[in-house]
């Protein structure tokens, strides 16, 4: 990914982040003397991690038009999510402790996983859209199949299963990959692909923020705030927006932390990708700046806006 935003923003770094390259060092300068070689599974893991480091592996070949099957595949659903071809979008909200996401190579997850998502992946959207039935359809489909004793039978929920039952149902993605295409479920989950639409500085939304003597709890109060923010009255927190620490400076040599803010109650903004810059006080750690990128998902217009 590019590192400046713009309305296919870059979903790794805030506006200013021209000034963030590592430092040119002279050829056979003492630091790169010391410096202990990487073994290959520890230059692959920096790589596969590092922000605007190309597409993700994985991939297969290209659904052709014909060997879409409804049953297995889902309906055709073109353009429910604005998806155009070759658009850039880019993971949000997942943990990078957690399980990474996966993508299939067909729109059913009955299908081989062919990649694997991480928290600041970035792909390409491939233009097609498949949409599974709901769960009432199902449940129709349930209930003509019911043996005897009035129960499903179990070969009846497999077969329905391997066709797009519980798991399957919803929207599905193409993306490209760098070895070819996969399919990305859209689940109701606050972790997933979004578009990156403008940056800007919040700072001000955040001065009540006190100083704290650990810098990592000075910038996670950060998310606590914003999520407090935007949760509706009235509702539930697990229903709310929640936040996330994705990166820390140290992580890629950079001067800011990453949070992600998911969740939110809106078809059209998402969350927030927060940047947060810390710097040392008379009493620890205090807030610098604080950027955000919108988090879309349904597209990006061209103010930069969610559409």
């Amino acid at each position: 990914m590019s590192d400046t935003p713009s309305s296919d923003a870059d979903s790794s770094a805030p506006v200013d982040s021209g000034d963030l390259a590592d430092p040119q060092e002279p050829e056979g300068s003492a630091s790169e003397d010391a410096e202990e070689p990487q073994s290959a599974e520890e230059t692959e893991s920096q790589e596969r991690r590092a922000p605007g480091s190309g597409l993700p592996a994985g991939g297969v070949e290209r659904l052709a038009a014909d060997d879409f099957d409804e049953e297995r595949h889902g309906e055709d659903a073109e353009r429910i999510y604005n998806s155009e071809e070759g658009d850039e979008v880019g993971v949000a909200g997942l943990d990078p402790v957690e399980e990474p996401l996966p993508v299939y190579a067909e729109p059913t997850r009955s299908s081989e996983v062919t990649a694997e998502l991480q928290s600041l992946d970035a792909v390409n959207l491939g233009g097609r859209e498949r949409h599974h039935p709901s769960g009432a359809d199902r449940g129709d489909l349930l209930e003509d199949a019911e043996d005897d004793q009035g129960e499903p039978s179990e070969s009846s929920v497999q077969e329905q299963t391997s066709n797009g039952a519980a798991e399957d149902e919803g929207f599905w993605s193409e993306i490209e990959l760098s070895d070819g295409y996969g399919w990305f479920h859209r689940s109701a989950q606050d972790a997933g692909l979004f578009w990156f639409g403008e940056t800007t500085e919040v700072t001000e939304d955040f001065a009540e923020v006190s100083a704290a003597q650990d810098p990592n709890e000075l910038a996670e109060s950060v998310g606590v705030r914003a999520t407090e923010s935007r949760q509706e009255p009235g509702l539930d927190s697990e229903m709310g927006p929640s936040w996330v620490l994705v990166s820390e400076p140290a992580d890629f040599d950079e001067d800011f932390y990453r949070i992600d803010v998911t969740g939110a109650l809106d078809d059209s903004v998402a969350g927030q990708r927060f940047f947060v810059h810390v710097d040392q006080a008379e009493y620890g750690y205090e807030l610098t700046r604080v950027e955000q990128t919108l988090l879309c998902s349904r597209g990006v217009g061209e103010t930069g806006l969610c559409a």
